[in-house]
Formats: structure tokens, C-alpha cells, sequence
């Protein structure tokens, strides 16, 4: 019994441990996700920003070659500065699936190790509760005046008890 309950304390223990990394491990991955749909956002306004610097040159036609050549280089460099942090945002998102994946391959050797655990509980308790069975069973038979029968207490030279440490036949015979 004190053997189930240690165990049982460690599994929930390993439970609760492995239930709070998924759940950090799954907080970092909605983390990246929001930063890659705020870079995503911040994209998209670039690129509004972009093409109302277009609009407004094309409007305007005033200095037409210099304004587009400004409004090319500023849109490059944004262009570039997005896919440089896409490609970070990418970098963290391949991150935390590889850290996902190793979190549910540990996950998984949890289960097959605490179902592993939980067999020997029950093997465990299984002989404990016929152990138990036993010791009622003789119990039994004692309190309703009879000797049990197969050598246990009291138990003398002759493989049956009388109940008082000599060899018997079961039947009840004070003094002998």
C-alpha cells in the first residue's frame, strides 16, 4: 500500500510537471503566433503605406523619376526589413513546433510509462486484495470456532494447528 501511494504520488507529480510544460510549451507557441500575425499586420500596413506613396506620385506627377525612385528605395528597404523579420517570426515558428513535437514524444513515453505504472498498481493490488481474502478467510474460520486448515495459525509439527502451537487435526482439543 505505501509502495502504490508513493507511486501514485510520482506519476501525478510526473503528470503535473509534463501538463506544465505542454502548457508553457503551448504559451510560447500562441506567443509566436501573435507575433507573427502582429509582423503580418505591420506588413500590411507597410504595404498600404506603399502604395498610397505610389498613389500620391502618380497623382501629383511632380518630379515623376526622382519621386518613384524615392518611393522604390523606401519600399525595397521596407520589403527587405519585412522578410528579414518574416524570416525570424518563420525561424521562432519552426522553433516551437520542433519544442511541440519533442513535448508530445515525451508526452507519449509519460503515458506508456505511467500505463506501465498503473499494471504494476493493479498486479500489486491484486495480490494485496488476495492476501487480504486469505487473512479474512481465516479470520473466518477462527471466529466461528474452527482452526484453519492449511498449516497457518498455531501451526505445530503436525501441519494442522489446534490453535495453541501443537500438532492437531483441526478439531478443538484444549490441553493436548
Amino acid at each position: 500500500s505505501r509502495t502504490f501511494s508513493h507511486l501514485s504520488t510520482q506519476v501525478a507529480q510526473l503528470k503535473r510537471a509534463m501538463t506544465a510544460l505542454a502548457d508553457a510549451v503551448v504559451g510560447e507557441l500562441d506567443e509566436i503566433r501573435a507575433d507573427h500575425d502582429a509582423w503580418r499586420l505591420k506588413m500590411e500596413r507597410h504595404e498600404r503605406v506603399i502604395e498610397e506613396k505610389v498613389a500620391a506620385v502618380d497623382a501629383t506627377r511632380a518630379d515623376k523619376d526622382a519621386v518613384r525612385r524615392l518611393a522604390r528605395e523606401e519600399a525595397r528597404s521596407a520589403l527587405y526589413e519585412l522578410k528579414a523579420e518574416i524570416g525570424n517570426a518563420t525561424e521562432c515558428v519552426a522553433d516551437a513546433r520542433a519544442a511541440l513535437a519533442e513535448t508530445e514524444r515525451r508526452n507519449a513515453e509519460t503515458g506508456a510509462a505511467l500505463a506501465r505504472l498503473k499494471d504494476v498498481a493493479r498486479a500489486s493490488d491484486v495480490k494485496l486484495q488476495d492476501q487480504v481474502d486469505a487473512i479474512k478467510a481465516r479470520l473466518a474460520v477462527m471466529m466461528s470456532g474452527g482452526f484453519p486448515s492449511d498449516g497457518g495459525f498455531g501451526s505445530g509439527p503436525g501441519g494442522e494447528g489446534n490453535g495453541n502451537g501443537h500438532g492437531g487435526n483441526g478439531v478443538s482439543n484444549p490441553g493436548t
